[in-house]
């Protein structure tokens, strides 16, 4: 009889070294998924800043938007503002 016990405390000592094994390498492989989720987060992010930048061409001379701005045109009035 303590021959059985003391075998089944051995294998509930194993079974939870065994677990906390398996319970760091999930810790360790989710450390790595929120890596890559962040990177790919924030380099979505620079992709859409990137495409929304109109580029110096798209943009009329800031005279022209700043007098269309003072006559009371609202785009005008938002263009102006954003620059």
């Amino acid at each position: 009889m303590p021959h059985d016990r003391r075998a089944l405390r051995q294998d509930k000592a194993d079974f939870a070294q065994v677990r906390h094994e398996q319970r760091k390498r999930d810790r360790k492989d989710m450390k790595a998924s929120r890596m890559i989720f962040t990177l790919l987060l924030a380099s979505s992010v620079a992709v859409v800043k990137l495409a929304a930048q109109q580029t110096k061409a798209d943009q009329k001379p800031i005279e022209k938007v700043k007098a269309k701005a003072e006559a009371g045109d609202a785009k005008s009035e938002v263009e102006f503002g954003l620059r």
